[in-house]
């Protein structure tokens, strides 16, 4: 390829000012050509490839982070290409944010229309700003036809399928009373704090009995934990999403429950970290709501009880609060008969809802006990312990000591004190090491009235399943349905608040209701959901839809005409898909992984939960940061599962396990599990594809009593399979703005591992490094101009004609760390385009004119390329831009004759140049008059002799001051270079007689020597002056003696006594 401009030679160059408005417009024509002709060829198919990730952007406008993120990403990918890389910059406009619908209000239009109106804008600016998506391509070229939006009926078919996928492997469980908004107990977040950070509507907008569904994170918490240190993510993030994630060890305390006039007692494992202090338990607590409670109350407290449920849950009771129920548990380690109490103070987030009263070493738990008159055992003693004027504790104490009260544990501290206890338990069967993680689920549904349509259908009526049991009447769409469209959003009902909450206010294409037409499924009349996926669903695959481009067309087992709304069918052919009760569990039931886990794909992929790498008892009850392999190596064999780690399929664990029935989903019939000991109770029978399983001893039932709705094997669909999903994946660098919350990235990597272990996927880490863009704006200098801070608008296209895109580029580039927040004015662009008019004259004025190449510019040239490539690998391009500066300077240096930069010198500038500044360096490069086009010009390579030379220059400094230089080799050791520097005359003749303090020895750089200090001299009396006189009185020490040596001896035939100055 050559694109070379032949009317400009370099000769009368150096005399010609930088045109920055016609060289730039020239040059977007010639790569707008040279993409649509076809002259810029696309690397090879061996090549290694690469996919940078600009996080999708919210479609109710680009701002300037939007922007300084697509420059970002933009220079990364250039630097790529140029070493040899097919690097391609991912765009995915996010149509579903909730700052479209309110735009959408305002502007009075159609959220679609919305979005196909900013699609326009994006191209216009990447366009001006020359990002180039891919290689091959022009400026901003192909924005419409290759930007994918979520929004898009072809996008989120794929969304409402992940969703299914995830239904149908029971990691979702639903929420269907949403009236009391208190959670789930045992720490699950609140539906109002779900839906607010998530970008739902409040609790308030939410129709009561309405499902909402969840994502269970717990079968995937250990792998989250742990992988985060596979990837490059910033040291923020990491340490966020460890606490998202909140992984606490610990252990699983039996404690036996007993109620009350009977001779009955129910054994419930409840979690603590406290082991050491089981003599100072003095109560329990139970969360409102648990199943404990009905076993463990009294009669005779039950009515106070409820009534203060009552209060709890009309928001009348405070959080440190709670009621008697007259039952009692036995402390397993004193044998104690302690209270039991329903308080709020329960719902822990590392709990099931029951915790141990630890009253004297938790403030909270102390205040009840105050209120509630309950025992305080003081059970860890120290001095810094605040006691009244009787000897009991005033406060809680909740730091270390020693332990007391605590029968032969006492005097021990408290970390021996656990492991002792830990062992005395153990033995007895009662207590176990276990690892919790405060995470357990994560919103995946919510009712906004724009979004992407949740796949499932509900029965008005009540359903019997085929074993005589009430199901909850949930079924899903078949993927042969897919997508479920949009509905059109009525903007005056939803601006005026009319409708109801989520697609209820919307209408179909026949005018019916969207959420209350009845349809037949399944044998039953059934309504749609009115509930929407939210938006971090279609975000969190949007790297799948970019590299597999089959997908945005028609795909075998969806819907082929996915532009037009799904007409069901006269003829019910839906029948076999219905879903009973055990494979859509409902929030009432405690949702754990499956009882069999399915069979890793790859040995050592994803660890089954609560598995506890071995170490000793000790670290119970520590809080972890957490510690994973810290390589980034994104392959099958580095996963974090340990090696002697056991997969959980077919292992029914400890304990009992009750007999499951048997039960069809989808057409197989799979065993829930087997008893670990004891009998077995028969299983029930179940229909699959027609025919009936009969058990042992069992007679096969007659045709005519078989259930009439049979179920049909869901054949399963793989649509992202394909050779580019090796090639492309993981994303290589993501670039996000501000807008991405730790949460999100935890359920993007949640949604990631998922695909994986169902083989959808072969990598199990969805981004190899993370680049947080931080917040950029602009300063008008004018307060008519302040809707400009943020968004580009107007000011954009003047700020582009004034100062060129390049500029543009540079400011944005060189404005701090990449995740810092920034701003820019007019007056820093002037500065930009200064050095951009240096470097054009800097260089231009030496073109043709080189004879030979001197050391310091073979030395700078290379130590450009060794700066620049570092730093851009390291995402450090405001340094990148620095390198280009200091070599600017160093040539444009009247030091530095024009004879001794010869043209090679120039053309490794000018690529290196190429990714910051493509305008200026392809005119440079033109101006050449090289036969090879820039575009097929390779990253140069540098000299690591020159760079990191064999002899280095060392400054030797002693207390402070620069007495030397000495060259030696960096591969000295730091004793010889210490003992060479001391050797010195100068150093030598500056150290005199003192002594050396200590020396410390930068190899390459400097050795610095530090010497004692001189002991001071304190003023002399007439008294120490009269006794000087006397014979035989010693000198004092010399000036120049170490202040801890002894007095210098005089020297022979000198007197001891001081010569008389006259």
């Amino acid at each position: 390829m050559k694109l070379v401009d032949a009317g400009l030679m370099f000769g009368p160059m150096a005399f010609q000012p930088y045109d920055i408005s016609a060289t730039e417009q020239k040059w977007q024509k010639t790569w707008a050509e040279a993409g649509e002709s076809g002259d810029l060829q696309p690397p090879g198919e061996d090549s290694v490839s690469r996919l940078v990730l600009q996080w999708p952007p919210a479609a109710g406008g680009l701002t300037w982070t939007d922007l300084r993120s697509r420059v970002l990403a933009d220079v990364y990918s250039r630097f790529q290409r140029s070493n040899g890389l097919d690097s391609r910059i991912g765009r995915v406009l996010d149509g579903f944010q909730e700052e479209s619908l309110e735009q959408a209000l305002t502007d009075g239009k159609l959220p679609a229309d919305l979005v196909d109106g900013k699609l326009l804008d994006l191209e216009s600016f990447e366009k001006a700003l020359a990002i180039q998506p891919a290689p091959g391509m022009g400026s901003g070229e192909g924005v419409a036809e290759q930007v994918s939006k979520t929004s898009d009926p072809a996008y989120y078919r794929f969304t409402q399928w992940i969703f299914l996928e995830l239904l149908h492997s029971e990691y979702i469980s639903r929420d269907i009373d949403q009236s009391s908004g208190q959670g789930k107990p045992g720490g699950a977040e609140t539906e109002t704090e779900a839906k607010t950070e998530e970008g739902s509507v409040d609790k308030e907008a939410t129709e009561p009995g309405c499902p909402r569904w969840f994502l269970e994170v717990g079968s995937f918490a250990e792998k989250l934990f742990a992988d985060v240190d596979k990837s490059k993510w910033p040291a923020s993030l990491r340490k966020e999403q460890k606490a998202i994630i909140g992984r606490r060890r610990g252990t699983d305390l039996e404690i036996a429950f007993i109620k009350p006039f009977h001779n009955e007692a129910r054994h419930v494992p409840i979690f603590t970290t406290r082991l050491e202090a089981m003599h100072g338990v003095t109560f329990v607590l139970i969360a409102p709501g648990h199943e404990l409670i009905e076993f463990i109350t009294d009669p005779e407290y039950s009515e106070d009880l409820e009534a203060y449920q009552a209060r709890y849950e009309n928001g009348q009771e405070a959080s440190i609060s709670g009621v008697r129920t007259g039952g009692v548990a036995l402390n397993p380690v004193t044998l104690e008969k302690i209270p039991v109490l329903v308080s709020p103070l329960a719902m822990d987030q590392y709990s099931d809802g029951v915790v141990l009263g630890i009253p004297a070493h938790d403030k909270k738990q102390f205040e009840l006990a105050k209120r509630l008159k309950l025992r305080v055992r003081e059970v860890i003693h120290s001095s810094e312990a605040k006691f009244d004027m009787e000897g009991s504790l005033a406060e809680a104490y909740e730091g270390d000591g020693k332990l007391t009260n605590s029968g032969p544990c006492s005097g021990m501290k408290p970390t021996r004190a656990r492991d002792q206890m830990a062992q005395i338990l153990s033995r007895r069967g009662i207590c176990n090491k276990v690892t919790r993680y405060s995470l357990k689920e994560l919103p995946i549904s919510g009712e906004s009235t724009w979004g992407a349509p949740v796949p499932l259908y509900h029965s008005a009526n009540p359903v019997i399943d085929d074993a005589g049991e009430e199901g909850d009447g949930v079924f899903p769409a078949a993927d042969g349905e897919l997508p479920l469209n949009c509905p059109e959003l009525d903007l005056e009902t939803v601006k005026k608040g009319k409708g109801k909450p989520g697609l209820s206010s919307c209408k179909t294409a026949q005018g019916e209701d969207y959420a209350r037409e009845e349809l037949k499924r399944g044998g039953v009349m059934v309504h749609r959901d009115a509930g929407t996926l939210l938006p971090w669903m279609g975000r969190a695959w949007s790297f799948l839809y970019l590299v597999l481009p089959n997908l945005s067309g028609e795909v075998e087992g969806f819907r082929e005409d996915y532009e037009k709304p799904f007409v069901q069918p006269e003829v019910d052919t839906c029948e076999e898909e219905s879903v009973d009760s055990s494979s859509a569990p409902v929030a009432a039931q405690e949702v754990a992984a499956p009882a069999q886990e399915p069979e890793d794909p790859v040995p050592g992929n994803e660890g089954s939960d609560g598995d506890v790498s071995d170490g000793d008892l000790s670290a119970a009850g520590e809080e972890e940061g957490g510690s994973a392999p810290a390589e980034p190596v994104l392959d099958e064999e580095n996963n974090s599962s340990d090696g002697d780690e056991i997969d959980s399929s077919g292992e029914s664990g400890e304990g009992e396990v009750e007999p499951v029935a048997e039960e069809a989903v989808g057409g197989e019939s799979e065993a829930a599990g087997e008893a670990a000991a004891g009998e077995v109770e028969p299983v029930a029978e179940e229909a699959v594809d027609g025919e009936s399983e009969a058990a042992a001893g069992e007679v096969e039932l007659p045709e005519e009593e078989e259930p009439q709705v049979k179920k049909a094997t869901r054949e399963r669909l793989y649509p992202f399979s394909g050779a580019k999903v090796e090639k492309f994946l993981p994303v290589d660098v993501v670039f996000s703005g501000n807008r991405l919350s730790p949460k999100e990235i935890v359920g993007i990597r949640c949604i990631t591992k998922f695909l994986y272990k169902e083989r959808h996927i072969p990598f199990f880490e969805p981004f190899r490094r993370f680049c947080s863009v931080g917040h950029l704006e602009f300063d008008p200098g004018d307060d008519s101009q302040a809707g400009s801070r943020k968004f580009p608008g107007d000011s954009s296209s003047d700020l582009l004609g004034r100062f060129g895109s390049d500029a543009l580029r540079l400011q944005m580039l060189c404005l701090g760390p990449a995740d810092s927040q920034a701003s820019f004015d007019v007056d820093s662009l002037y500065h930009i385009r200064r050095f951009l008019e240096k470097t054009w004259h800097a260089v231009g004025s030496r073109i043709g004119k080189g004879k030979f190449v001197s050391r310091n510019v073979l030395v700078a040239k290379h130590r450009l390329i060794y700066d620049v490539s570092s730093r851009l690998n390291d995402l450090k391009f405001h340094t990148a831009v620095s390198a280009l500066r200091e070599f600017i300077n160093f040539i444009a240096n009247p030091a530095t004759t024009v004879e001794e930069v010869d043209k090679d010198a120039l053309e490794t500038f000018i690529v290196v140049l190429k990714p910051f500044a493509p305008h200026l360096a392809a005119e440079l490069w033109g101006c050449l008059g090289n036969e090879v086009s820039l575009e097929d010009t390779g990253w140069p390579e540098y000299s690591k002799e020159l760079v990191e030379p064999a002899e280095r220059d060392h400054a030797v400094f002693v207390d402070g001051s620069l007495i030397a230089r000495m060259t030696e080799s960096i591969e000295l050791e730091e004793k010889k270079l210490e003992s060479r520097a001391l050797e010195l005359d100068s150093v030598r003749d500056h150290i005199g007689r003192r002594k050396v303090s200590r020396v410390e020895v930068v190899k390459g750089r400097l050795i610095w020597i530090c010497l004692r200090k001189k002991k001071p001299v304190k003023p002399r009396s007439a008294v120490e002056d009269s006794a000087d006189d006397a014979p035989g009185a010693a000198e004092l020490p010399n000036a120049e003696s170490p202040p801890d040596s002894p007095p210098s001896n005089p020297e022979p035939g000198e007197s001891s006594e001081k010569a008389d100055p006259a």
